[in-house]
């Protein structure tokens, strides 16, 4: 069993990643291996002064696979994905009811 910790497949070089999008679909975070399994951890920092509706498309665009955070004013690094597994080159995407929201991230890939 092999572990490596890699940047989100859309961070170049593990920047930030704006969050422009205010509908289904959202902007494209990661894609997830093929065959191995990565540990997602997501986090979101709020710019503005109000709080921001955040939605996590964690593997589909359907109902079931959303996580919805309300991300605090002027939060710094908000955890909002702990470590869900996905594989089979499914798609992480986030999209926020106003701009504001930068993501950023990291994946640990177990290869068997």
């Amino acid at each position: 069993m092999g572990y490596t910790r890699e940047f989100l497949s859309s961070a170049a070089n593990g920047a930030q990643v704006a969050i422009s999008n205010t509908a289904t679909p959202g902007n494209a975070l990661h894609t997830a291996h093929a065959t191995n399994k990565d540990e997602i951890w997501l986090w979101a920092c709020n710019t503005t002064a109000t709080p921001i509706t955040l939605t996590i498309e964690f593997g589909s665009t359907n109902a079931a696979d959303k996580i919805v955070v309300s991300v605090p004013a002027l939060s710094g690094d908000y955890i909002v994905v702990a470590g869900k597994t996905l594989s089979n080159s499914r798609t992480v995407a986030a999209f926020a009811a106003s701009a504001g929201i930068n993501m950023s991230g990291h994946v640990n890939r177990i290869a068997p």
